[in-house]
């Protein structure tokens, strides 16, 4: 059985997904995560032992970021920032690490899965671009118009409206606007966006260095 992602007006089933700390289970299977070994090579060890003196260096910059980030959050959870929630089902695809934790290809998994049974949309801030606003994706584009990541969902899934805008709370009612058959938004990097409550939060990690064994930034990649 799959659990079930309740917005009140949809029913969408979500796969059993569990994670511990060494094996991801999930209903297709289980495999064991291989860590990797550490080396016994003594310039490895030496290299090691830089990165956690530079770690170290960079403590306090790292506890002024988690200052900072935690009174954004404080200041939304009070009501001084606010958050908009819409009513059709809105799911955030994001990360615990800097760098490439694999939101694309879930992103991309999800559109293989969902696009089976609902009308699903994609949001993405477009990073890397030139333009500015809201922006609808299309085949057409380059790269630097709309970011390669929002292009690469668009050729890859034609038929599923893609568009790229830097505020989500702005851009989703404007996304269901221009397409009023949309059931179901996927917000491409959006979990330190709280300008939009998602219904639903997708987090990754890495196996092999998992938010847990990491720093904040930038004396780690946990932003």
């Amino acid at each position: 059985m799959c659990p079930q992602f309740d917005s009140g007006r949809y029913h969408i089933p979500i796969p059993k997904v569990l994670y511990l700390r060494d094996f991801f289970i999930a209903d297709y299977g289980i495999r064991m995560v291989q860590y990797p070994e550490r080396s016994k090579n003594p310039h490895s060890a030496c290299q090691m032992s830089e990165d956690i003196v530079i770690r170290i260096l960079l403590l306090p910059l790292a506890l002024l970021y988690g200052l900072g980030i935690g009174l954004r959050n404080l200041l939304y959870r009070i009501g001084a920032l606010r958050s908009v929630r819409f009513d059709l089902p809105v799911i955030s695809v994001g990360n615990l690490t800097m760098g490439g934790a694999g939101k694309t290809p879930h992103i991309e998994y999800l559109l293989r899965w969902l696009d089976q049974f609902i009308q699903i949309a994609v949001l993405s801030r477009g990073y890397g671009r030139s333009t500015m606003g809201y922006r609808p994706v299309t085949s057409i584009d380059t790269a630097k118009e709309v970011g390669d990541e929002p292009l690469q969902f668009k050729r890859k899934f034609p038929n599923v409206p893609v568009s790229v805008s830097e505020s989500r709370a702005l851009a989703v009612p404007e996304l269901i606007k221009r397409n009023p058959e949309t059931q179901c938004i996927l917000l491409d990097d959006a979990f330190q966006h709280l300008a939009v409550t998602p219904g639903l939060n997708i987090l990754l990690t890495e196996f092999a260095r998992p938010f847990t064994r990491d720093w904040l930034l930038p004396a780690g990649q946990t932003p």
